[in-house]
């Protein structure tokens, strides 16, 4: 993974999309965010499948058990759930058509990226409205997340879409 701090907003670029929940447990403890934000979460997917086994306690959420969890109980396609439960994030944005791009926020948030929002099936969005969307999330995100999905997007494309995100 690849930590950056841009202009004192903490940034996590890494490839599973799974791997969020664990930064954003890390986020949490160290105090960059307070549970209760909204997620909003950039994505071709919703991500929003049941895991198997969800954890306890917000409480009982060390870093340690985080990491695990992360690796051995969730995936790509359902690490939203169990932070939504836990109470980490109050609810989640999902953007994912043009018309949920049209959502203007003004609270803050944390901000949850897929760069796979950028691959060859999404074309049907502009990319300039995909960029101008996230970099007014940008503006009010108390923490970000990036996935770069290879299993979706070349990773080329996927470092491409991060540096225009970012220009």
């Amino acid at each position: 993974f690849i930590f950056w701090q841009r202009n004192q907003q903490p940034i996590f670029i890494f490839d599973n999309h799974n791997h969020a929940f664990c930064f954003w447990i890390t986020a949490f403890r160290a105090g960059v965010f307070p549970a209760g934000l909204r997620l909003v979460h950039v994505d071709q997917h919703s991500d929003m499948r049941e895991p198997t086994v969800y954890p306890k306690s917000l409480d009982e959420m060390t870093i340690p058990a985080a990491f695990d969890y992360t690796n051995f109980q969730l995936n790509v396609g359902n690490f939203i759930q169990p932070a939504l439960r836990l109470g980490l994030f109050s609810s989640v944005e999902i953007i994912d058509s043009s018309y949920s791009l049209t959502r203007r926020l003004d609270e803050p948030i944390v901000l949850d990226i897929d760069v796979d929002f950028f691959a060859d099936e999404m074309r049907y969005i502009r990319d300039s409205d995909k960029l101008d969307a996230i970099r007014s999330y940008l503006g009010i995100a108390q923490f970000v997340t990036i996935a770069t999905s290879p299993y979706f997007i070349s990773q080329q494309h996927a470092i491409d879409v991060i540096h225009n995100i970012f220009r």
